[in-house]
């Protein structure tokens, strides 16, 4: 008793009882520390915590230890203490389920992983598991019981972007994976998630990302049944829309790295069914847009297409040059050209075509003079008439050069 009114009395006298939630920050929580540890030889920790636990609320010390944990000076006390709390909830018989209680996780709604406490909670789930195999319960069990499966599918991809609670996150999410594998094909899984609601933002969803995840985990655990995310979203929004999405994905940060591997499968399907650069260009409704198709975000579709496909093809080679004389004829691919570099958006590959156009036509003989036939331009006011006055002026600089 002697040593109980001691250790209160010191508490106080340090002014510990009024440092409020401050009190890990205040040096003399070390000092009175050190003082319980030469008075209670046996077992100083469970002094200490008993004394934090009748000064604070239960939420609010998790809070504390798991904020003391994170900075040098009192991040190894804060464990010793962290670890002692476990132990009296394990001694008490608390369940995983009574601790989310009683740290008041079950007032944060979908924001449980914006609390300090809930890496207190993982820590217990996990200790209490450890220790009473035979009541082993997973946290996503436990979260379940609570959450619509699709808000905690975001919940866990949201918290998956918090270094303080990622690691908790990919658990979850590999304990996530395993449930449901059991059962629901990758369709049925995009559906629960309700990914079909989200029309051409697929890729802006939080739930998207799990997808794609479980998706993997299915094909490796049923090779039978493998196919791969290119080729089950083809189902859902058709190649047209799919590569429109992915190429819009792809300037998008958060969605880049998804996208761009959907791009490669999408160009490997085309090069397996032996497609040419032309055959996609159609594909894609590249050959109805005229004027429109060097701004169309499919175009860096086909252009990523064309890449693959001369360094499978090198004596095939094509351009965007060809391909559209191809479509559009000379005089259709030269207004198309011209028309590009009006454009801020599409000036600088306008320009680039339009150098490579007149060079081919150089090369093949066409004149200052004989460009208004080649045109098919007979009048000062012919809408051509601006891309004749370009070529003279490209022409009479390579002439300078012979």
């Amino acid at each position: 008793m002697f040593n109980r009114v001691s250790i209160d009395d010191i508490f106080t006298r340090l002014s510990l009882n009024t440092a409020g939630n401050k009190i890990f920050e205040d040096p003399n929580l070390m000092t009175w520390a050190v003082f319980v540890t030469k008075v209670e030889k046996k077992n100083p920790e469970d002094i200490i915590l008993a004394k934090l636990n009748s000064q604070y609320a239960p939420e609010s010390l998790a809070s504390m230890i798991e904020a003391a944990k994170k900075v040098s000076s009192t991040e190894r006390f804060a464990s010793v203490l962290q670890a002692q709390q476990r132990q009296v909830w394990f001694s008490t018989g608390e369940s995983g389920d009574d601790i989310f209680k009683l740290l008041k996780l079950d007032e944060t709604g979908t924001k449980l992983f914006e609390s300090p406490q809930v890496t207190t909670w993982a820590s217990y789930v996990d200790e209490f598991n450890k220790n009473a195999p035979n009541k082993k319960v997973s946290m996503l069990t436990l979260l379940a019981r609570r959450y619509e499966e699709e808000d905690l599918v975001k919940m866990i991809e949201a918290a998956k972007k918090v270094p303080s609670t990622e690691d908790i996150a990919v658990k979850l999410q590999a304990e996530l994976k395993a449930s449901v594998g059991g059962g629901k094909s990758p369709e049925n899984f995009f559906k629960m998630l309700k990914l079909d609601d989200t029309g051409e933002e697929l890729f802006k969803s939080p739930a998207f990302p799990t997808w794609v995840s479980y998706v993997d985990h299915f094909n490796r655990k049923n090779s039978g049944e493998a196919s791969s995310i290119f080729a089950r979203l083809t189902k859902i929004y058709g190649e047209v829309k799919l590569a429109e999405m992915i190429e819009t994905a792809i300037k998008t940060s958060t969605a880049e790295t998804i996208a761009k591997r959907l791009q490669e499968q999408q160009n490997l399907r085309w090069l397996s069914k032996q497609k040419s650069p032309d055959d996609v260009f159609k594909l894609l409704k590249l050959d109805k847009l005229n004027s429109a198709v060097l701004s169309d975000v499919k175009l860096s579709a086909w252009l990523s297409y064309v890449k693959d496909f001369n360094l499978a093809n090198p004596r095939k080679e094509e351009s965007l040059l060809k391909t559209l004389t191809h479509q559009y004829k000379e005089v259709g691919a030269a207004k198309i050209i011209q028309q590009g570099k009006e454009l801020s958006e599409t000036k600088k590959l306008a320009e680039d075509l339009q150098v490579a156009q007149f060079t081919r036509w150089f090369r093949k003989g066409v004149s200052d003079d004989n460009i208004h036939k080649l045109l098919n331009v007979k009048t000062l006011d012919d809408p051509n008439m601006a891309i004749v006055d370009e070529y003279i002026k490209f022409y009479t600089e390579m002439m300078k050069t012979f």
